[in-house]
């Protein structure tokens, strides 16, 4: 899975990381989606699409047996690699430079922002104020809010939806920029990262 982080050196890192079980179960079961039986939903795009889920969150396929509401916090971040390698970077980080903001970005998989919040907080003992969502369901305001808070140090972690590409300006106090989720476009990518650094 290739994930992207932009440290304080502006340097890309393109980790490859290794799928769990489950997922390697559930990228089995999803090649049936290549096949015509499935060429009215959508087909090759439908495997592609449950694909990316898979390897996003197990929790987000089709073959997850529980579903993500019955799933905890920490089952949803520890069953995902990508989740996890962010997780573990953003501790490595913030032991070094406390006072740094880090950005978790991602185009899919936005019903995971609220239990990846949850995990930091209840998990890693992060303050409520300190780890912040934007997404298409925050207004301007506080947009413009969580902005402040990210640029003078108060918000930690920002888990942030392609909201932010346009009208947030993130470069003042972030370092690290996690992609989780790469976009088809290379242009949307670019404008995460000038974003976010």
């Amino acid at each position: 899975f290739p994930s992207h982080d932009t440290g304080p050196e502006k340097r890309k890192l393109t980790p490859y990381l290794k799928m769990n079980q489950t997922q390697a179960k559930y990228i089995e079961q999803a090649q049936e989606l290549f096949s015509s039986k499935f060429q009215e939903e959508g087909g090759t795009l439908l495997a592609i699409s449950e694909l990316q889920k898979i390897t996003l969150s197990p929790f987000l396929s089709r073959y997850s047996n529980k579903s993500l509401a019955k799933a905890t916090p920490k089952e949803i971040v520890e069953s995902s690699p990508k989740i996890m390698y962010a997780v573990e970077s953003i501790k490595r980080v913030h032991k070094a430079n406390p006072n740094v903001g880090q950005t978790i970005f991602s185009e899919k998989g936005i019903e995971l922002f609220r239990p990846i919040k949850d995990y930091f907080i209840n998990e890693l003992g992060y303050k409520k104020g300190e780890v912040e969502i934007i997404d298409s369901s925050c207004s301007d305001a506080v947009k413009d809010d969580i902005q402040d808070r990210f640029q003078n140090g108060e918000v930690k972690i920002l888990l942030a939806s392609g909201t932010v590409k346009e009208g947030v300006d993130l470069q003042k106090n972030s370092t690290d920029l996690y992609n989780l989720f790469l976009q088809w476009n290379p242009t949307d990518m670019i404008q995460a990262i000038v974003t976010g650094k």
